[in-house]
């Protein structure tokens, strides 16, 4: 039988996500200020955060699959990582396409216009937001972090992926360095933002994927949303 590791993490905060016990061997790790080494003086909530993300084969290896879940969800039936195992199949790694992508969020530059406009327009409602998130010099060196992708010829910008919730299997990190690495190598150098460094990563590393389309991580039903 296959063992899994669920991960999530509410850095700067203590509210847990529900994580019922699974059809198949599982174990569920939250990450919080009490139970890892806050770095205050060196790194943001934020970003310690994606350690628990991108990371967490290294820091808890020997699992035969990897799951992340945003603290914004639950897994409240026993047979939820069944499933999402099942979809992954023979693929290294099982992926949500973006909610917004059927309203023109279908690319990373799209995703950074989307953003770009919002932190340009104070009077809208969600601009405090995003401006706590990606503000200040250069948006986190998004701009930069962009055009560095779009210059790879090889590059076609026409994925966007919701990292809410992931599935991966211990294939993607058998090579030395992997994709998870770069991953969190790139919110380190850009910004946090993860959604604009993954797909170009998932090419660079020439990763086997899937995409879930026919939901979205907001109206899955194996997965209640906050």
């Amino acid at each position: 039988m296959e063992n899994v590791l669920i991960t999530s993490a509410n850095m700067g905060g203590d509210s847990s996500n529900v994580v019922v016990e699974q059809t198949i061997p599982s174990k569920f790790i939250f990450w919080n200020d009490t139970n890892t080494l806050v770095r205050t003086n060196s790194m943001h909530p934020r970003l310690h955060a994606k350690v628990s993300r991108m990371m967490s084969w290294y820091l808890y290896p020997n699992y035969d699959y990897y799951m992340w879940i945003d603290n914004r969800f639950n897994i409240m039936n026993s047979d939820v990582v069944e499933s999402y195992i099942s979809e992954l199949g023979d693929a290294d790694a099982l992926f949500y396409r973006h909610t917004e992508f059927s309203r023109g969020r279908t690319s990373i530059q799209s995703e950074f216009d989307f953003i770009d406009n919002i932190l340009k327009n104070e009077n809208d409602h969600r601009h405090e937001y995003l401006n706590s998130r990606y503000g200040g010099q250069e948006y986190e060196n998004m701009k930069n972090q962009i055009q560095t992708y779009l210059n790879d010829k090889d590059f076609k910008d026409e994925v966007m992926i919701e990292t809410g919730c992931f599935v991966y299997s211990k294939r993607l990190i058998e090579k030395q360095h992997n994709i998870m690495i770069d991953w969190m190598l790139h919110n380190m150098m850009y910004s946090i933002n993860d959604q604009l460094s993954l797909p170009y990563l998932l090419f660079k590393h020439k990763v086997k994927y899937k995409l879930i389309e026919n939901t979205t991580v907001w109206t899955d039903p194996r997965i209640n949303g906050k």
